[in-house]
């Protein structure tokens, strides 16, 4: 299933290791090495011009086999700024799947 992060921008649910209050997790000089180095590795994506409220890791997508052939990019994770609060990231997260199988 999938996330909506904003912006028109869906990650699939797998993905999420993690989601994070900028104003509370950034009191951490652990988090601020942590950004500071996803940053310098341009493995980070902003929110856009607005100061963000939250940002999510995603772990990297799984890769379809190659059969044989090695796949010379390296995988990394992601991190994505956002302008949504980690409270409303966490609730859609958390909301239930409906389906239509079973009923009959």
């Amino acid at each position: 299933m999938y996330l909506h992060v904003g912006n028109g921008e869906t990650v699939r649910r797998e993905q999420v290791v993690g989601i994070f209050d900028l104003d509370t997790s950034t009191v951490s000089q652990q988090t601020r090495a942590f950004l500071s180095r996803a940053e310098k590795d341009g493995v980070t994506v902003s929110a856009g011009e607005d100061l963000p409220k939250s940002f999510v890791l995603l772990a990297p997508e799984k890769e379809k086999p190659t059969f044989g052939k090695k796949n010379p990019r390296k995988r990394q994770d992601s991190v994505r700024f956002l302008r949504i609060s980690s409270a409303s990231l966490r609730a859609r997260a958390e909301m239930p799947v409906w389906t239509d199988e079973g009923d009959d």
